[in-house]
């Protein structure tokens, strides 16, 4: 195999929804409110994304979305084995808020709770601050372990150092591991069904330039100004 990574576009959406509904398939929130029992499920998501490209995310000046696919182009036809969304934000962003009660395939209300806390969460944590955010990320079965989810994660960090900005992400328990090797460290995590075994617990994680990570707001002192170099201030426990 051998992967390659490029710029996504609306004609990969149809790829899009096969990887993300089937990486998602053991994902306890997503059994639940997006269920491959549903007919309709694949249709929310390809409607999403539909939006993402036809919406005001490309026209919004303040916030610039950025979809990466990652192809094994070792087969022909090449085959896509995973993608991103990763979009930069100014400080004056205002956070797209998630799809109402009703848009999704069941379980509105836990679809709202969830959805709805973890777009608060983002807000509280980053409202008024520059940033990346990987806002969604999906490597096909049988591919995950092999460097995609890497290549994916590496292309927003990398642009987060370029801009000397902070990288926000919120993580399901099976991708937590990856972003900690990127330096993203978590800053609040929230649990939900608890009344289905064990529930399910989605952290919020931050990135500081160079994957310093941590609880922390980046910002030139003085003295580190004149360096080129960045102080930490400890403000999100």
């Amino acid at each position: 195999m051998s992967f390659q990574i490029r710029s996504g576009t609306a004609a990969d959406i149809d790829e899009f929804v096969s990887i993300v509904f089937s990486a998602c398939e053991s994902n306890l929130m997503h059994s639940v409110i997006i269920p491959h029992s549903v007919p309709s499920s694949p249709d929310f998501w390809r409607a999403g994304f539909v939006e993402d490209f036809e919406s005001s995310h490309h026209t919004n000046p303040n916030i610039t979305a950025y979809f990466l696919v990652v192809e094994d182009v070792s087969v022909s036809p090449v085959l896509a084995v995973g993608f991103a969304k990763w979009s930069a934000l100014t400080k004056d962003a205002k956070i797209p808020p998630p799809p109402p009660h009703g848009a999704y395939p069941a379980e509105q209300d836990i679809a709202v709770e969830f959805f709805g806390t973890m777009h608060r969460k983002h807000e509280e944590i980053m409202g008024g601050k520059e940033h990346w955010c990987l806002e969604l990320i999906a490597t096909r079965p049988g591919f995950c372990g092999q460097g995609v989810g890497s290549m994916l994660v590496r292309w927003g960090c990398e642009r987060a150092d370029a801009d000397e900005v902070l990288a926000y992400l919120d993580a399901s328990p099976a991708g937590r591991g990856l972003y900690e090797k990127f330096g993203f460290c978590e800053v609040n995590k929230v649990r939900f069904l608890e009344d289905r075994g064990d529930g399910y617990e989605q952290c919020c994680m931050v990135r500081g330039p160079t994957g310093e990570g941590g609880y922390s707001l980046m910002r030139r002192s003085e003295e580190s100004a004149q360096r080129s170099s960045w102080a930490i201030l400890q403000i999100f426990r």
